[in-house]
């Protein structure tokens, strides 16, 4: 197994990995739609956060076959201020209308209130304007066990303090206990509570630099 730093060609796998990853999420805003469809919406959406700064890193076989990432920013703010800086959020639209994404307009609409709500009830938790998040962690189920997780998010970690960050933070499910009981082995503490459409989740950081 090899970690390496992601580019833009791993977003396919990366869709891949998601849409095993998180049937409850894919369930809720595609009907469980794992095709070549929603293959291609999610493609697209790593592709824009790859264009808006983000880092990947990428877990391999020893045969180049995908087994797990991480998704990391260097600054959650930046982060959006940058889609719309580069013009990132028009060419969503641009796409959509052009019939390039090919996504519902009822999927839309549920995953934009949704992005809302998490906004609406992100704002409740502790005053810090600049900090990393981890995006997005994800290893395929026959890749389990094996403590690759933890090596992608150490992986994300150590670049964050390389890029002089002083804290990240990231959302998790409280039904996720393996996930749960991972962050806290690394280090992170819960600040709070974040909730979407799909109900509740825990807020954690961790303290990287002093500051």
């Amino acid at each position: 197994m090899n970690i390496i730093s992601g580019n833009e060609e791993d977003t396919r796998s990366i869709a891949k990995i998601y849409l095993e990853a998180f049937p409850e999420s894919v369930d809720f805003f595609y009907g469980g739609d794992t095709g070549e469809r929603v293959i291609g919406i999610m493609d697209f959406g790593f592709r824009i956060l790859w264009a808006a700064g983000c880092t990947f890193f990428v877990a391999k076989d020893s045969s180049g076959n995908p087994l797990g990432y991480c998704i990391v920013a260097s600054d959650d703010g930046d982060l959006n201020k940058a889609i719309l800086r580069r013009g990132l959020a028009l060419k969503v639209v641009r796409e959509f209308l052009a019939g390039k994404i090919n996504i519902r307009l009822t999927e839309i609409l549920k995953l934009a209130v949704n992005g809302l709500v998490m906004a609406v009830a992100s704002l409740a938790l502790s005053k810090r304007t600049s900090f990393g998040r981890i995006m997005s962690i994800a290893v395929l189920k026959s890749a389990r066990g094996q403590g690759l997780g933890r090596s992608l998010l150490r992986h994300a970690l150590l670049h964050l303090v390389d890029e002089g960050v002083h804290a990240v933070r990231l959302e998790v499910r409280p039904e996720n206990t393996a996930a749960y009981e991972l962050y806290k082995t690394e280090g992170f503490s819960e600040i709070g509570a974040t909730r979407d459409l799909q109900g509740r989740w825990v807020a954690m950081e961790k303290h990287l630099l002093k500051g």
